[in-house]
């Protein structure tokens, strides 16, 4: 048992010094039968406690750690406190991967009942574990890692010279305790909920998780990667937790999913010529690669909520090849559907504008297809002749510079052709194309626990609940509504917000509702996995155009709307992003302008949300508009 005492003290950067006078109890059940002090000595060694500092929108921010040795416990002398007889242990213990470096929790704690017996009915007296290095990896992986890179150079010195100039070949990273770990250690097939089978759903709800750098998590300015337990109790992370989460579910969907680790592509432009360059992002980056039955791979980058298909990239199962020449121009031609429809009611990704200005790293890789063309992406010097010819180009670039190596829950393998992974096959057992790093014939096959994951299962948190979601719009609604109300007035600007009546009957038919409605209909084309389905959506949202102009008041107006999409649903962050960003286009001098406002929030497990907002402006058409009209 725990007993945290009336002074707790925590500190961050906006309060010197909180404390917390509440007193509670956690009770650790490790007594559950008797047994020897050896078999006690093999359990868990130390009581860890994470401080979390809690925010109401799931999110939590890490005020750090602390932990002590139960055999602690053994060592005290025995004393009463309270009317209890037992061997307190009393200890403060400044929290680690904190802020503040002066926060501490103090605790009190004991064995209950007292005394602690083994089968003989003797007191058990723990002895200190022995010393143990946890922050470094085994020693056999870096012995290891020097044979693989050595036979990386051999077999392939170009891809080796290329790749070491950027970030290697990659076999371990360290995790959110600083503890170095082999990268397959971080995946294991997670099963979601029985609901939960749609892999595009999977890929939209952990997308919709809060990113957040590492120094802002875990004020820390190297690279960590979060066990999946720790992500979804904080909810917010990078790219790499965002990626190991959906790893791990798409592999608990018995998907043939891979993690991959590369660099993004940025644009550079000299300051002097003007000159527009592609170079590779500073840092590594990480995303989720799967392989389909029909030969095809999928990238799916989290930081953009985007999905990248390269088709005839491994062998796959056996398969005409007029069925993938087939398939080949359905998507060509779902492809240029799309690019008509989304041009006028094209959403404006809130998540994705704020990593352009505000993420490290993953701003990196935002280059438009357009901006790609005749720039020479995965130029490395190849000639002509080396260029895979028969490789089917992808209708859409994903936004990668090279692809070093990829890992799931077993093996590591390097890339041993042209970086470029437009330009790669995906035989991954060919090991002429991919190198492994555990490899029975080169005699390196360690023991399974060296490979098993450092965590436990995670627990996928629930949705939530449809009364929930419709509080959190309307406080949305009103709180967005009373910034543009408050902009206006600070400019003089009068105000008009079409709102529907409080009570009486057609609310479902005026515009707000009808925004709403057309809201929903673009995040579920986002969750459709099959043509047909996504073909069905896009009529709806056309007829809802349609209805749109139908729920608009009965004058001249023009229209303008802009839907917007958040990963968060804080009312007030979302009220001052609107009003900091579209300013200039509320604060419109007409005077009778009217805006009205629609909102949808998707709730996905792991409680969070994508959130939706469209606003739209409604301005008199003046006399030459109408004339043009005529």
């Amino acid at each position: 048992m725990i007993r945290r005492p009336p002074r707790s003290t925590l500190s961050s950067s906006s309060a010197a010094s909180d404390v917390y006078k509440r007193q509670e109890k956690l009770f650790f059940p490790i007594l559950l039968f008797k047994f020897s002090a050896e078999e006690l000595a093999k359990k868990e060694n130390a009581i860890q406690i994470k401080v979390y500092d809690y925010d109401p929108d799931g999110t939590s921010d890490v005020l750090g750690f602390a932990e002590f040795g139960i055999h602690e416990i053994s060592m005290q002398k025995e004393s009463e406190i309270d009317g209890t007889f037992a061997r307190f242990l009393e200890k403060t213990i400044t929290l680690e991967r904190c802020r503040s470096k002066s926060a501490s929790i103090t605790l009190k704690a004991w064995f209950e009942p007292h005394p602690l017996e083994d089968d003989d009915d003797e007191e058990i007296f723990l002895l200190p574990p022995q010393e143990k290095n946890k922050k470094n990896i085994d020693e056999i992986f870096v012995t290891r890692s020097t044979e693989w890179r050595d036979g990386i150079r051999q077999c392939a010195p170009r891809a080796h010279r290329k790749a070491t100039a950027l970030c290697g070949f990659p076999f371990s990273a360290f995790d959110e305790k600083s503890c170095e770990r082999f990268l397959p250690c971080y995946l294991m097939p997670l099963a979601g909920p029985l609901d939960l089978q749609n892999p595009k759903e999977v890929f939209r709800m952990v997308s919709c998780v809060v990113y957040e750098s590492d120094k802002d998590v875990l004020d820390d300015d190297g690279d960590s990667w979060a066990s999946p337990k720790f992500f979804l109790d904080i909810k917010k992370g990078d790219e790499e937790d965002h990626a190991i989460l959906v790893c791990n579910l798409f592999l608990g969907l018995s998907i043939d999913a891979y993690m991959c680790l590369g660099h993004g592509r940025v644009k550079a432009e000299d300051e002097f010529s003007d000159e527009v360059t592609i170079r590779p992002t500073e840092q590594m980056h990480v995303w989720v690669m799967t392989r389909s039955q029909d030969g095809s791979v999928t990238f799916w980058e989290s930081m953009l909520s985007k999905e990248y298909h390269l088709l005839k990239r491994w062998k796959g199962a056996d398969c005409d090849d007029e069925e993938s020449e087939e398939s080949e121009d359905e998507n060509e031609a779902a492809s240029e559907d799309q690019d008509d429809d989304d041009k006028m009611f094209t959403a404006f990704y809130e998540d994705e504008e704020m990593m352009n200005t505000q993420h490290i790293h993953s701003q990196d890789i935002f280059l438009q297809d357009d901006e790609l063309a005749g720039m020479g992406i995965g130029d490395d010097g190849s000639s002509d002749e080396e260029e895979d010819l028969f490789l089917v180009k992808p209708l859409v670039l994903p936004p990668y510079h090279s692809i070093h190596c990829v890992f799931n829950h077993e093996n590591v393998w390097a890339n041993l052709q042209n970086l470029d992974p437009v330009k790669c096959l995906y035989e991954i057992d060919n090991a002429m194309q991919w190198k492994p790093f555990c490899s029975f014939e080169e005699g390196f096959s360690p023991d399974g626990d060296l490979v098993e994951p450092f965590y436990k299962t995670p627990t996928i948190p629930t949705r939530l609940k449809k009364d929930r979601t419709a509080k959190l719009k309307k406080e949305i609604l009103e709180a967005v509504k009373e910034g543009i109300r408050d902009l206006r007035d600070s400019r003089m600007l009068e105000c008009k917000i079409d709102e529907p009546e409080s009570k009486g009957k057609g609310q479902d038919k005026h515009m707000q509702a009808v925004l709403s409605k057309g809201l929903r209909l673009m995040e579920d084309r986002m969750l459709a996995n099959d043509e047909r389905k996504r073909d069905n959506i896009t009529a709806r949202l056309n007829s809802w155009k349609g209805e749109l102009i139908k729920s608009a008041p009965p004058t001249n107006l023009s229209f303008e709307g802009i839907p917007i999409n958040f990963a968060f649903s804080d009312s007030k962050r979302i009220k001052k992003r609107i009003c900091e960003k579209y300013e200039e286009w509320l604060t419109d001098s007409e005077q009778d302008v009217q805006f009205c406002l629609g909102c949808y929030i998707a709730p996905y497990y792991c409680s969070v949300n994508s959130t939706w907002l469209y606003v739209t402006k409604m301005k008199p058409l003046s006399v030459d508009d109408d004339s043009d009209d005529d």
